[in-house]
Parts: structure tokens; C-alpha cells; sequence
């Protein structure tokens, strides 16, 4: 098995023993992101501004693979107070489209760096496949982690 780690100068650096990501075939692992800013800084604004920037890093490392976040396929948010739940849902339901990626949300204690939200977040590349099925004007269809192409 080939793993990758990805890392982008426009997500924050890691300061610990993980990858900001890592690609695993057409798999993409992306470890809890903080409202930080590249050069490590951390958001001061309100949970909505943080939870765009932890999204944000989300992005930047999907790019990587050259994907958006309509490839993400699985969501855990943690909250710093459960009472800013619908101001992160909102900004959420911005940045992610429907059909959204099944998602967590998780009240913790705290989070590092006096952080309100942290997201991490688990992708999966399908253009290859979608590509396939397109050349036999079929559609893709994934079950049980396997995408293949059927009739339309």
C-alpha cells in the first residue's frame, strides 16, 4: 500500500507527530484542522469566521489532489460550546452542498490552542471512475466502498 502525506503551504505547518493529510490510494485522510492560517496564527473571530477557516484548510489540501470538498465523504466537528452549533452549521452549509458527507458533531472540553471548532474530515477520489463510466455513457454507482459503472 502507498501512503502519502500532503501538505500545502496554504494550510497551517504541523507541529506534532501527524500528517495533515494523507492520500492512501483514492482515499484522502485529513487530520483535525484549527482555525489557523498559514503561517500558524490563530482565528480571533467568532465561531462562524472559525469554522470558514477550518473549512478553508480542509480545501487547501484537497487541492493537492486536485479536488473540492464535494469529495469529502465523511465529517467530525468538535466544539469547544455546543451552544455554537447552529452558528457552524450555517457557515457548513455554505461551504458543503448537498448531498453532504455524513457528519459528526462532537462537544469536547477543549480544544488545542484555546481553539472554539476543530474538523477533520476523510475524502475519496472517484474522477477516475467517473471518467470510465462516462466514455460508456454509464452512470457511477458505489456500494460498500467499491464504485463501478451501470446503465443509465
Amino acid at each position: 500500500m502507498i501512503f502519502e502525506t500532503l501538505q500545502t503551504q496554504e494550510a497551517p505547518h504541523v507541529q506534532g507527530a501527524y500528517s495533515p493529510a494523507l492520500s492512501v490510494c483514492d482515499y484522502i485522510f485529513l487530520s483535525g484542522q484549527l482555525p489557523l492560517d498559514n503561517d500558524g496564527a490563530m482565528s480571533t473571530g467568532d465561531i462562524s469566521s472559525q469554522t470558514r477557516r477550518c473549512i478553508e484548510n480542509l480545501q487547501h489540501l484537497l487541492a493537492l489532489r486536485g479536488l473540492d470538498l464535494s469529495y469529502t465523504v465523511q465529517v467530525r466537528v468538535y466544539l469547544a460550546d455546543m451552544n455554537d452549533y447552529a452558528a457552524m452549521d450555517q457557515v457548513y452549509q455554505q461551504m458543503f452542498k448537498d448531498p453532504y458527507p455524513a457528519r459528526t458533531v462532537i462537544g469536547v472540553n477543549a480544544l488545542p490552542m484555546g481553539a472554539k471548532i476543530q474538523i477533520d474530515a476523510n475524502a475519496m477520489d472517484t474522477r477516475a471512475i467517473e471518467i470510465l463510466c462516462a466514455q460508456d455513457e454509464q452512470e457511477t454507482s458505489c456500494h460498500d466502498g467499491y464504485c463501478s459503472c451501470r446503465e443509465k
